[in-house]
């Protein structure tokens, strides 16, 4: 599907609401827009957290809530209190997932949080629960399906794009941003005609089917972060050149701070050892591995297969950082035949 030539334009946060009200008037209504590029977006977000917080908040926990959220490309907040929504965007977003113009940046990232407010699987957990990693998982393939089905029928994003999102949600793969199987699934089976021809509500609806198919089950997330963390644990203190005393601080930014969820290298004990970061070649044999043993057709042995891809194609590999592989020799060149043959 050829995308409408506006790579140049500014992304319009205004005109945006106002077509996210137009398509989605009920999922909407709750929600308040806020425009992080616009003067003011601060004080606005400290006022919705206010307004949702519990009398147990204290003023400086929401500064600092705000500051997070006003530091961000895009956030929708959600309040299980009271039903109401923050959707936080930025017109000039700092991450490259389309690698093109801002704009265009821009929008996928308002969609994709708007398809955290519309969708029924779009918000996770309840109010006095921590959503585990396949929930978060759950909310963000339907968020990228929208987002994605919704930039194409609008023209908004071409499909080289979306498998350029595709590919970036698999390199940080493991985590809540595990959609690359989903996305896959969708543009293999949908073509440019059945999208152009969706209504609104026909993407929120397949948006939310293809984050019931493809959720992972409990604990696939965690088992995956085994392979493809790039730390492990050392029985003895490793060299000092390969420590690194900011790894669990790291993961913790990537996996978050869930009980009982993510890979058990977050919270080491200290008398088991300490983190140390794979080199790339040890990732890399990882991977290779993790394709050898997945089963067929799951998470992981899809995420291998693209990062594999990436890697024996390019000699690179890694989001947002690419680091690069050596991928010579005839294990590397039987690899690339299996994959394509």
């Amino acid at each position: 599907m050829k995308p409408k030539d506006n790579s140049a334009s500014a992304f319009n946060f205004d005109a945006a609401v106002r077509a996210a009200q137009k398509d989605y008037p009920a999922e909407t209504k709750p929600v308040t827009f806020i425009n992080l590029s616009a003067s003011g977006a601060i004080e606005k977000i400290g006022a919705w957290l206010a307004s949702v917080a519990g009398e147990a908040t204290t003023a400086e926990h929401i500064a600092r809530l705000a500051a997070q959220v006003a530091a961000k490309n895009a956030v929708m907040r959600f309040s299980h209190l009271s039903g109401q929504m923050m959707l936080a965007s930025s017109s000039k977003p700092k991450s490259a997932y389309l690698g093109a113009s801002a704009a265009r940046e821009a929008v996928f990232a308002f969609d994709h949080e708007l398809g955290h407010a519309v969708t029924q699987n779009g918000v996770t957990a309840q109010a006095s629960t921590q959503p585990r990693l396949h929930e978060q998982a759950q909310s963000e393939i339907a968020a990228d399906v929208f987002a994605i089905l919704r930039g194409l029928s609008r023209g908004t994003m071409s499909r080289s794009e979306a498998r350029s999102i595709s590919l970036a949600r698999a390199m940080k793969t493991p985590g809540a941003h595990s959609t690359a199987q989903a996305i896959d699934a969708l543009l293999d089976e949908k073509t440019d005609a059945d999208i152009a021809h969706l209504s609104p509500a026909d993407i929120k609806t397949t948006a939310d089917a293809y984050a019931a198919k493809f959720t992972p089950a409990s604990g696939e997330l965690e088992a995956l972060a085994r392979k493809l963390q790039w730390v492990k644990m050392e029985e003895t203190a490793p060299a000092a050149e390969n420590t690194d005393p900011g790894l669990r601080d790291k993961l913790k930014k990537v996996f978050g701070n869930i009980t009982g969820q993510g890979p058990k290298a977050v919270r080491p004990p200290e008398t088991q050892g300490r983190l140390r970061r794979l080199t790339n070649a040890e990732w890399l044999e990882n991977v290779a591995d993790l394709l050898a043993t997945a089963p067929l057709g799951s998470l992981a042995a899809h995420t291998a297969a693209k990062i594999l891809q990436s890697a024996l194609d390019t000699g690179k590999a890694g989001y947002p950082e690419k680091k690069t592989f050596d991928v010579s020799g005839a294990k590397w060149d039987a690899l690339r035949k299996k994959l394509r043959p």
